[in-house]
């Protein structure tokens, strides 16, 4: 019975580290995005961006 709990819990750590680098490649292209919108203007724009991981 212990392997299989041991297996559950590498189960949950994978999914858990995979949540998390979802997290952090969205959060990445959202601040690649805020800088490109910043440029030409749209602080606006690049504020909402940014607001979504404040």
């Amino acid at each position: 019975m212990e392997s299989i709990g041991l297996e559950s819990a590498r189960t949950n750590q994978g999914s858990i580290e995979k949540v998390r680098a979802k997290e952090q490649v969205a959060y990445l292209v959202d601040m690649a995005k805020a800088d490109a919108l910043d440029l030409p203007g749209e602080s606006r724009q690049a504020l909402e961006l940014v607001d979504r991981h404040v």
